[in-house]
C-alpha cells in the first residue's frame, strides 16, 4: 500500500514518531512517500496573520502531490490534518478560491485541478491492515496494560460530530481489540496549549496537569497520543515537581512495542519521561 505522505514541520524532529512510525509502517508493508519539496501546511500563526496564505501555502503541497499521481495525502500531525482538510474543503468548495491560489502556483509551474482528500496516517493504520496481522500477535495478558489515549483537540473537531467529537473511543477499541486495556478518563480531547505552549508556559503547564489528573485517576501505565505537539507539551510539562509522571508515547510508539519491534527502532530514548517501566511490564507478560 503506497501513500502520499506529508510530515509536517515537527515529523523529524519528535520524540521517536518518525522512527516508530516508519518501523511499523514497514512491518505492514504500508509505504509512506513524502511528498518532494513539501512547505508547511499552514496552520497557527500563519493561518493567524493572512488566511489566503495559508491556503496557498497548502494548495502548493495539494499541488505537488498532484503531480506524484496522488490525490489521497496521508499526515500524522493534528494541526497539519485540521489544517489542510479545512485547505482542502475550501479549494473543491469555491473554485473562485481555487482559481486564486493556481494564478499563485503558476509561477512554480504547478496546477492543483483535482479533488484532494486528507486523512491521518493512523486511520490508514488501523483500517487498512488485515485483521490477521494484528491478531498473530495478540497475547490476552496484555489486558494488564493499562493505557489512556489522548486525542487532543484537533482531531475529532470540527471533522467529526456526535458523540465522538467529545467521547471518542476509536483508538480505545482499536487497542482493546489487541488486547490491551484502555481506561476510560475525563482529558482525551482537553487542549494541551499546542504552538502557544511556548509562550504561555504557564497555562500549558495547567492544561497538562489537568490532563495528567485525569488520567492518573485510571492508574494508566501510558499515555498514547497521535500528534507531535500533543506529545512532546504532554510529555515535557509533566516534569513540574507537583505532577505524577507517565510516560506519552506516540501511538506507533505502542505497536511497535505490540510486534516486538527492536526498541532501538522506536525512538523511546527520545522521550523525557522513561517508559522503561512500561516496557518491563511488557516484556514481563505470559502468554494466555
Amino acid at each position: 500500500m503506497k501513500y502520499a505522505f506529508f510530515p509536517g514541520c515537527a515529523h523529524d524532529t519528535s520524540a521517536g514518531y518518525k522512527e516508530s512510525l516508519d518501523a511499523v509502517c514497514s512491518k505492514l508493508d504500508i509505504e509512506l512517500l513524502e511528498i518532494p519539496d513539501w512547505n508547511c501546511c499552514g496552520a497557527t500563526i500563519t493561518a493567524g496573520e493572512s488566511k489566503t496564505s495559508s491556503l496557498y501555502l497548502a494548495a502548493r503541497s495539494f499541488a505537488l502531490s498532484e503531480k506524484m499521481g496522488y490525490t489521497q495525502i496521508l499526515t500524522g500531525c493534528n494541526a497539519c490534518y485540521t489544517t489542510l482538510k479545512k485547505s482542502a474543503k475550501y479549494l473543491s468548495s469555491d473554485k473562485h478560491r481555487l482559481e486564486a491560489a493556481n494564478k499563485h502556483l503558476a509561477s512554480e509551474g504547478l496546477e492543483l485541478t483535482k479533488e484532494i482528500t486528507i486523512q491521518h496516517v493512523m486511520d490508514i493504520i488501523f483500517d487498512k491492515t488485515p485483521k490477521p496481522i494484528w491478531d498473530s500477535y495478540k497475547n490476552n495478558a496484555l489486558q494488564n496494560i493499562n493505557i489512556a489515549c489522548y486525542y487532543g483537540c484537533q482531531y475529532t473537531r470540527p471533522w467529526l460530530t456526535g458523540p465522538q467529537s467529545d467521547r471518542p473511543e476509536y483508538i480505545e477499541n482499536f487497542l482493546t481489540g489487541l488486547g490491551f486495556n484502555a481506561v476510560n478518563h475525563s482529558a482525551k480531547t482537553l487542549c494541551c496549549g499546542a504552538a502557544g505552549a511556548m509562550p504561555n508556559a504557564d497555562i500549558a503547564k495547567k492544561l497538562v496537569a489537568r490532563i495528567a489528573d485525569g488520567v492518573k485517576k485510571e492508574s494508566a501505565d501510558a499515555i498514547v497520543t497521535i500528534c507531535p505537539l500533543c506529545q512532546l507539551n504532554v510529555d515535557m510539562y509533566q516534569t513540574q515537581p507537583d505532577i505524577e509522571q507517565i510516560p506519552t508515547l506516540f501511538f506507533t510508539q505502542l505497536l511497535g512495542l505490540y510486534f516486538k519491534i527492536d526498541l532501538e527502532n522506536l525512538g523511546l530514548d527520545k522521550l523525557l519521561i522513561s517508559p522503561e517501566p512500561l516496557i518491563e511490564k511488557m516484556q514481563n507478560l505470559k502468554s494466555a
